[in-house]
Order: structure tokens, then C-alpha cells, then sequence
């Protein structure tokens, strides 16, 4: 079942990926391993937590794996939000392709003792529901979460890269149907 998410009180979201870890910064795939920020992933979070002040977000959301949550911290402590930790914004299992370099996955077929792509869409579109009367949420989370927002939202072609600790604005339309699994404002 793919899930069509039917109302955002407020047109735009904050998207942020977590600062890199060191399998971010050895080109692994991290899913859902649980590994922390790196010094240098560190310093990304705190230079985000910088960045975010001019933008008036009012709700703090992140992934229960550890690197969002560190990354969440610094952002919560600049901003003074509490954080809102929903597991269901947790990056997609790669299965048996965690701790492999990236060259070796195929991000077009379900990885093998992975989780599949509705699968995963489904989960993401629930957790999305719930922060749906959030007031100017910000959630800190995955690259594949992020592309996931961006592509239903029409914005996916802007960003290639989703860059670590670098805030993304997604902004619905309120007149934009999407086939499938889909991110509307009504």
C-alpha cells in the first residue's frame, strides 16, 4: 500500500541531512547502521545550527538513528526546540549492501535483506502525516529521505546532491496531483 499524504498546514519544510559520519566519508553505505557524526560531521552540525536562525522553524523532527539525533542536538540547543525523535524518518535498509562502497549497490532494485522501496515510501509518507500540523517543521534525516520529499514535491531535479548539515526548503503546491505515493496540500 503507498500512502498519499493529504494535508500540510504550512507550505514549507526545512529538510537537513545529518553531518557525515566515517563510513560518509569513506564513500559506505550507511542504511540503517548506527554509526555517530565524525569530527568533521561535528562541525557541519554546528554550522547548520548557525544557518537555521533566519528561517522561524517552529518544530524540530529527527531520525532515531544516533547521527541525526547528534545533528538534531546542536540544531535544538541553537534554536532552543525540543527534539521530536520519529523512527519512521530512518534512511532505507540496504540489507546486505551496508558497510559496502556505494559503486556496489543498485539504488533501482530492492537490495537483497533490504527493505523495499513502497516499503520504505510508506514508512516515510506515515511519519510525514504526523508532522503534518507541525508549525514550520525541520527534520533532520537521510539523503534517501530527503530525495524522497524532494522528488514528490516536484524539487528532486534541483538537488542531485543532497549535501550533509545544508538546509533544504520543500514547499507543496497546492494544486499538484502526483500519481503513486504522493505529498499534496488540500
Amino acid at each position: 500500500m503507498v500512502r498519499t499524504i493529504s494535508y500540510l498546514p504550512r507550505p514549507t519544510i526545512v529538510l537537513v541531512r545529518h553531518g557525515q559520519t566515517s563510513w560518509n566519508e569513506a564513500g559506505l553505505v550507511m542504511g540503517q547502521a548506527d554509526l555517530p557524526l565524525s569530527e568533521s560531521g561535528i562541525q557541519q552540525a554546528e554550522a547548520a545550527a548557525g544557518e537555521l536562525g533566519s528561517l522561524h522553524v517552529g518544530t524540530l523532527f529527527s531520525s532515531a538513528l544516533i547521527r541525526c539525533q547528534q545533528t538534531a542536538e546542536y540544531i535544538s540547543r541553537t534554536l532552543d526546540l525540543p527534539v521530536t525523535v520519529l523512527p519512521g524518518l530512518e534512511e532505507r535498509s540496504w540489507g546486505i549492501y551496508e558497510g559496502r562502497h556505494r559503486t556496489e549497490r543498485d539504488p533501482s532494485v530492492d537490495p537483497p535483506e533490504g527493505e523495499a522501496l513502497s516499503c520504505f515510501q510508506d514508512r516515510v509518507a506515515a511519519s510525514l502525516d504526523l508532522i503534518a500540523a507541525s508549525v514550520m517543521p525541520l527534520i533532520v534525516t537521510h539523503s534517501g529521505v530527503i530525495r524522497y520529499i524532494l522528488k514528490e514535491t516536484g524539487r528532486d531535479k534541483e538537488h542531485a546532491y543532497i549535501p550533509h548539515a545544508k538546509p533544504i526548503l520543500a514547499t507543496w503546491e497546492t494544486d499538484r496531483a502526483v500519481s503513486g505515493a504522493s505529498i499534496t496540500r488540500v
